[in-house]
C-alpha cells in the first residue's frame, strides 16, 4: 500500500495521469494503464454533486475514473495498486483557462523579445508544465506562445515524454497593426523569431488578412 502526505493537506485529482505523477515518487514502478488502479479517499469533494463526501474509493482505469463510491461498496483486490489518502482532501483537478506555460515572469521584460532565442521559452515550458501539473491543475488552454511552442508541448505531454496536464493550445497570437500583440517599441529593423519577414504569424488587418493567418495556422 502506498502512503502519499499531499501538499498543504490537500489532494488534487481528476485523471490516472495525476494519480500515477503524484505516486511516481513513492512507487519504484508506475502500474500498467489498463490495471486499475484504487484512490482511497477520506474526504472527498464531488463537483458533481456539489456535496462533500467521506471515506470513499476512487477506480482509475487508463486515464478515466471509472467509479467513485463508498467504502463499504468497493471490494479492492489483494495486491492491487493503492493510494492511501484517507486522512486528506480529494478533489477534481482544476483548469487553468488562460496561460502561457513558456513564460517567466523574472524574465518579462520586452526587451528579452530581441534577446533570447526560443529555447529558452521551450525549457521554461517543460518546467512551467510539470509544475503546473504539482499543482493540481490536469487542463490548461495555452493562450498564446512563440510559433506552435504550445502545439509542440501539447503533442510531448501526449506522449508522455514530459510530465505536464493536458493542453489546449493556440498557435502563434494574432494582432492588428499597433495591436497588443505587434512589435511596438522597437525600431523598425528589429525583428525576432516570433516576428517572421512576411509576419505570416502575426499581424491581420481586416476580415481577408485574418483568413489569410487562420489558413495558415490550420492544422499545425
Amino acid at each position: 500500500m502506498v502512503r502519499i502526505s499531499s501538499l498543504l493537506r490537500f489532494t488534487v485529482l481528476a485523471t490516472a495521469a495525476l494519480v500515477l505523477a503524484s505516486a511516481a515518487s513513492a512507487q519504484p514502478a508506475v502500474p500498467s494503464p489498463s490495471v486499475p488502479v484504487f484512490v482511497k479517499a477520506g474526504h472527498l469533494f464531488d463537483a458533481a454533486s456539489d456535496q462533500l463526501r467521506e471515506n470513499v474509493v476512487l477506480v482509475v482505469e487508463g486515464e478515466r475514473i471509472t467509479k467513485v463510491d463508498s467504502a463499504a461498496n468497493v471490494a479492492i483486490p489483494a495486491g492491487a495498486t493503492v493510494i492511501d489518502l484517507s486522512e486528506d482532501w480529494v478533489l477534481p483537478g482544476l483548469i487553468d483557462c488562460h496561460t502561457h506555460l513558456e513564460g517567466r515572469a523574472d524574465k518579462y521584460d520586452p526587451i528579452n523579445d530581441v534577446k533570447y532565442t526560443p529555447f529558452l521559452g521551450g525549457f521554461a515550458g517543460v518546467v512551467n508544465a510539470n509544475k503546473t501539473l504539482q499543482a493540481g491543475f490536469t487542463s490548461v488552454r495555452d493562450v498564446g506562445s512563440q510559433p506552435f511552442f504550445a502545439v509542440d508541448l501539447r503533442r510531448t505531454t501526449d506522449e508522455g515524454f514530459i510530465p505536464g496536464p493536458r493542453v489546449v493550445a493556440s498557435g502563434p497570437a494574432i494582432s492588428i497593426t499597433g495591436g497588443h500583440g505587434d512589435m511596438n517599441g522597437f525600431a523598425p529593423a528589429v525583428e525576432n523569431t516570433m516576428y517572421p519577414a512576411e509576419r505570416d504569424f502575426e499581424l491581420a488587418d481586416g476580415p481577408e488578412a485574418v483568413r489569410h493567418q487562420i489558413r495558415e495556422q490550420k492544422g499545425l
